[in-house]
């Protein structure tokens, strides 16, 4: 089923470029137009309007104005800025739940500002300039399902604000992590879904995984991971995604991989299996999509 929408955007000057996106993460987009003028939209079942602002400064908050933001549920400001003037424009949508602050220089102060958004459930700061000290203001929002920390500055201490996220169901991490951080996220009791790929952490840390209790997705690739850290992995009863491309795996760790009898996907390129390993591998679990070497 497909909405119709049609909404009146300021005449002159377009607030910036529309797209819809997937409602289900990772919310993939589909630019439609310019937010100028009045414009008739169909948003397909699945999918939410969304906006890539710009012209904040140029432009007047405006009846026009509020009627093109009531409508939209996403926003990315990665080409504008993130500042207390642009939260009033987030405070006129009325059920935002995605926002991009990618590659942006981010405030506590500002970020905080986010928390009386209750449907927010999707955050992305990759790259942005976020250290743990801004990473305590995003803990507040306690809406946050998605939390996207890739190329930040946030180190294993910052994590420690994890577990006060209590609907966290996926974490993407940057590449300084390593296995100290790991420990706080054990305490993370709704997190399921979690991104390590190109840390450093070790196969010491891979045991730590057994007490994520809800862990169904587990991104692990480009880390220095070997065939002992899948002795841990294969204790992981709830995983059906696992993605290992570029670790030391040999064959020898692939038959601890074959105990994950409820694994959908696994991803096994660029490492050191064989045709033969992976094959045996696929004999044994006949319900999973397997791809390598």
């Amino acid at each position: 089923m497909t909405k119709a929408l049609m909404i009146k955007f300021p005449p002159r000057a377009s607030l910036g470029s529309l797209y819809t996106s997937e409602i289900a993460f990772p919310h993939m987009r589909l630019w439609v137009g310019e937010a100028q003028g009045e414009r008739e939209l169909s948003v397909p079942e699945g999918r939410m309007l969304g906006i890539a602002l710009r012209n904040l400064d140029a432009t007047t908050i405006n009846d026009a104005v509020k009627d093109g933001l009531k409508h939209l549920q996403s926003v990315d400001l990665s080409t504008s800025y993130f500042s207390e003037s642009t939260l009033k424009w987030l405070n006129f949508i009325e059920n935002l739940k995605e926002l991009r602050l990618d590659f942006l220089k981010l405030r506590a102060a500002e970020l905080a500002g986010l928390a009386p958004i209750s449907s927010l459930s999707t955050l992305w700061l990759t790259g942005a300039e976020l250290s743990d000290a801004e990473l305590a203001a995003v803990a507040t929002v306690s809406g946050i399902e998605n939390l996207i920390l890739k190329s930040t500055r946030i180190t294993d201490a910052g994590l420690a604000h994890m577990p006060s996220m209590k609907r966290l169901t996926r974490l993407h991490l940057p590449s300084q992590i390593t296995d100290q951080g790991i420990e706080h996220l054990t305490a993370c009791k709704s997190l399921a879904k979690l991104d390590l790929s190109q840390t450093k952490i070790t196969d010491k840390a891979i045991g730590l995984f057994e007490k994520i209790e809800n862990l169904e997705e587990l991104y692990l690739n480009d880390t220095t991971l070997g065939d002992q850290a899948l002795s841990a992995i294969s204790q992981l009863k709830k995983l059906k995604v696992l993605f290992l491309c570029g670790t030391k795996l040999t064959d020898s760790g692939l038959t601890y991989l074959e105990q994950l009898e409820q694994l959908e996907h696994l991803e096994l390129r660029d490492t050191k299996v064989s045709e033969m390993g992976v094959q045996r591998v696929r004999s044994r679990l006949a319900n999973c999509a397997i791809f390598g070497p």
